[in-house]
């Protein structure tokens, strides 16, 4: 049986940009995690992009943070 943690770590995505994507299309952890398998690395790009400019009208720097992170490990990973 595969758990939570192991499907994470099969979508190769950090924990904020996961968060990020749980947030932005208000899905679980697993479907986040589903629904990242089945996007490209546009689409994640658009989700992160789309996090950041909500927390920034928020004025949620905790968020903005993380969401600048994810920005920047999917840079590295892509």
């Amino acid at each position: 049986m595969l758990t939570l943690r192991d499907c994470l770590d099969f979508c190769g995505l950090t924990d904020d940009q996961l968060d990020a994507i749980e947030h932005q299309k208000h899905l679980s952890a697993m479907l986040a995690a589903e629904w990242a398998e089945c996007h490209d690395r546009e689409g994640l790009k658009r989700v992160l992009e789309d996090e950041l400019a909500d927390a920034r009208r928020r004025n949620d720097r905790d968020r903005v943070q993380r969401c600048r992170r994810a920005l920047a490990d999917l840079r590295l990973m892509h």
